[in-house]
């Protein structure tokens, strides 16, 4: 499993193009909405990927099934929805910690790290 931090957006689109399914955690909902925007005006992106994002796309249960069905997937959430997937059979290619402000930031990375399949 590889796992990126990154504050940088350009970053972030250039790693998707490499990878099939990417989970990009991100504390900040404003961060979330730049970084969907951004995602959604690159075609090559919009074209091959499914791009899932907290309370800006769907519910938490439709991307949960979204995120089951398609496995050309990206998907901007927090770090609780992460493990829910994972515990639902979903499997990421890479991890993209984005922005993170956080007091157990450190300990947020451990688990991720540790539970990562």
């Amino acid at each position: 499993m590889k796992i990126l931090e990154t504050k940088k957006i350009e970053k972030i689109v250039e790693e998707i193009k490499d990878w099939v399914s990417i989970f990009i955690f991100s504390s900040r909902k404003q961060s979330s909405r730049e970084l969907f925007e951004k995602l959604i005006k690159d075609k090559e992106i919009l074209n091959w990927w499914t791009i899932l994002v907290e309370n800006l796309t769907w519910s938490r249960w439709k991307i949960l099934f979204m995120a089951k069905k398609f496995d050309r997937k990206v998907v901007i959430w927090w770090y609780d929805f992460y493990f829910n997937l994972i515990g639902n059979g979903v499997k990421f290619d890479k991890l993209i910690i984005y922005d993170i402000e956080w007091p157990m930031k450190d300990v947020m990375k451990k688990d991720i790290k540790r539970y990562s399949i």
